[in-house]
């Protein structure tokens, strides 16, 4: 709640929304596969797993070679 009324200067940039929506939506799509209408249920929880570990993925190496 505090993110959304934070003045301009604190709230958080465009990556980090990222590295936190991908995760929301990827649990999401694990979690409850029935909500996507349009592809079986399997390959939402394959698309699923694919997001966390590839955001993983990119996280390491992010820590690795840029922290």
């Amino acid at each position: 709640m505090y993110w959304l009324f934070a003045p301009i200067e604190q709230r958080p940039s465009k990556g980090a929304s990222l590295f936190e929506g991908i995760p929301i939506v990827s649990f999401a799509a694990i979690l409850f596969p029935q909500l996507n209408q349009q592809l079986p249920e399997k390959i939402t929880q394959a698309f699923g797993w694919f997001g966390l570990i590839s955001l993983s993925i990119i996280l390491l190496i992010f820590i690795i070679y840029v922290w």
